[in-house]
């Protein structure tokens, strides 16, 4: 596997082909004044990816999953009211994608965290957790509730990972390192 990185800040665009995220579209819509423009870091480790994507005006933003993946957004900060799928966000939350293997967020401004894997592997580690088969595996809440301590403590820990992979420190920087 490879690690491939991508760093840019106060740029107008977000880039998850930069680093193969399985993204199969993703749009964000500037609704509120202001100069659009977003602070990214993006990292992917074979089929693992992770983002920070911070921006700065108010925007509604989509993105849709390759359906063989699943999706972990956690956001860290925004302005005035965060809705991801829809429904007032909470800081030690974790959401997952809505109907269609998408996610919609709209605000003023934030950051959001985001964590992408393998579906099917993802299922079957769930089912020998809760020892299932993975058919058993169902996920009716798109919300997953952490106390405000672990909320913490897994955004401070992926936002650390992100850093460290993203140690470039130019403006629209990217590298890749075989692992």
């Amino acid at each position: 596997d490879r690690l491939i990185a991508y760093r840019v800040e106060r740029s107008p665009k977000y880039a998850p082909e930069k680093v193969e995220l399985p993204v199969r579209e993703s749009s964000f819509v500037q609704v509120g004044r202001g100069k659009h423009v977003v602070d990214v870091q993006l990292a992917t480790v074979g089929n693992i990816g992770l983002m920070r994507l911070g921006i700065g005006v108010e925007a509604i933003g989509v993105n849709v999953l390759n359906p063989d993946y699943i999706g972990f957004a956690l956001p860290v900060s925004w302005s005035g009211d965060l809705l991801i799928n829809g429904e007032s966000a909470n800081r030690s939350d974790i959401y997952m994608p809505g109907d269609l293997d998408s996610l919609h967020l709209h605000s003023k401004s934030r950051v959001v965290l985001g964590v992408t894997m393998p579906r099917e592997p993802f299922f079957e580690t769930v089912a020998a957790l809760r020892g299932v088969d993975p058919g058993d595996v169902v996920f009716n809440h798109r919300q997953l509730r952490l106390s405000e301590t672990a909320g913490v403590e897994v955004r401070v820990r992926l936002a650390a990972i992100l850093c460290e992979a993203c140690s470039e420190r130019r403006t629209g920087s990217q590298r890749e390192i075989s692992t």
